[in-house]
């Protein structure tokens, strides 16, 4: 019978610098002016929390994609950061295909950044506030004990 390692509940330190830098580089682009498209109040409110403070806009659940297209079609340039889990990916890309159809370009970096950083712990944006604290408390107390 063979054994799986155990690993932590929380990722190494260099995972929790990946995970600082990611959250730095889209906070620079957002803080500049460049729009973060997200898909509800949840996921603006955690965004705000980890200090994103440029602007952010709402994609609700039944929102007609290309009416959202037609209203942000004046920025020349989107952040799209839909949650991380299968949903979240078809979302992106048909937002993706109206706002690029209005000539609008899309930002799927930051995106598939956060994914690969980010979803082996959620799957969801609303949930990354809470576990930036939590990993940033876990990481204190294992920097405490070296």
């Amino acid at each position: 019978m063979s054994r799986k390692k155990r690993t932590s509940q929380f990722p190494s330190q260099n995972w929790t610098e990946k995970m600082d830098n990611v959250l730095h580089d889209l906070m620079v682009d957002s803080n500049s002016g460049t729009p973060i498209i997200v898909e509800g109040k949840k996921d603006k409110a955690s965004l705000r929390a980890l200090g994103i403070r440029g602007p952010i806009h709402c994609v609700h659940v039944g929102d007609p994609l290309f009416e959202v297209a037609e209203q942000l079609a004046h920025y020349n340039r989107i952040i799209l950061l839909a949650d991380f889990d299968d949903q979240g990916e078809k979302l992106t890309k048909k937002l993706a295909s109206h706002l690029e159809s209005k000539r609008c370009k899309t930002d799927l970096v930051h995106w598939l950044k956060m994914k690969k950083v980010f979803s082996r712990l959620t799957k969801d944006v609303e949930s990354l506030n809470s576990l930036v604290s939590k990993l940033q408390v876990s990481s204190q107390h294992t920097i405490g004990k070296d």
